[in-house]
């Protein structure tokens, strides 16, 4: 009976080790922790780019309806139905496009979103 519980013993020690260096090792990860690489799954990736060219696809509908409805203000289709002078409007309008310019050749892009934009804006010219 007497070498049972030295066995006992002996193995209760391994387990108490085993914890410890399992301690040591998780507060030395936690220690030394960087960021996690995060994949995306193509799925997420194609559903994100049909998104985007619907929206950019709703964009251009947007800006084709402003051109067109600009365009019957400045001939006088509505001037029954706004009670607003045109020219004020009209000089809006053209101080808000010189921001936008503005901020856009403030923007830094990279590459690829340079050569969007500018299969974008051949698609609009079109």
């Amino acid at each position: 009976m007497c070498a049972r519980p030295k066995f006992l013993v002996h193995k209760n020690k391994q387990r108490l080790t085993k914890l410890a260096q399992y301690l040591i090792r998780s507060r030395r990860i936690e220690k030394n922790n960087r960021a996690e690489i995060v994949t995306m799954p193509s799925r997420d990736i194609k559903r994100e780019n049909r998104k985007e060219a619907k929206a950019e696809k709703a964009a251009r509908i947007q800006s084709s309806i402003e051109k067109q409805l600009l365009e019957r203000l400045n001939d006088g289709t509505y001037n029954s139905a706004y009670k607003f002078s045109t020219s004020q409007y009209l000089s809006e309008l053209q101080s808000d496009e010189e921001k936008r310019t503005l901020f856009k050749t403030n923007r830094q892009f990279s590459r690829k979103h340079k050569e969007l934009e500018y299969e974008i804006d051949e698609n609009i010219n079109r």
